[in-house]
């Protein structure tokens, strides 16, 4: 599984997973997130699956599942798409 989490409470505050899939969309960037009794599947990757992360948050989850999901969806569209229109609003100033 590609992907590491870094715990930064502040940043998983202000990400909201509805808003950054949205806005991920408008980017050409696509999300797949899929729940099991292990726990809950993400999956990142450009329009033609040629760029592609996933991530098991596994059960139990302690923290919120969505700001989970969002801070490690986020911190892979960074790293995966930094040409993007969402990285480039993103990044600034962390040169």
């Amino acid at each position: 599984m590609a992907g590491m989490l870094r715990k930064d409470e502040s940043v998983t505050e202000e990400l909201d997973l509805e808003e950054l899939i949205f806005d991920f969309h408008e980017s050409g960037i696509h999300v797949l997130l899929q729940t099991s009794n292990v726990g809950m599947m993400l999956t990142i990757t450009d329009g033609l699956s040629r760029i592609r992360a996933e991530h098991l948050i596994e059960r139990p989850i302690r923290n919120s599942p969505a700001g989970v999901a969002a801070l490690w969806l986020h911190s892979q569209a960074l790293v995966l798409f930094p040409n993007c229109e969402y990285s480039r609003r993103h990044s600034a100033g962390r040169r």
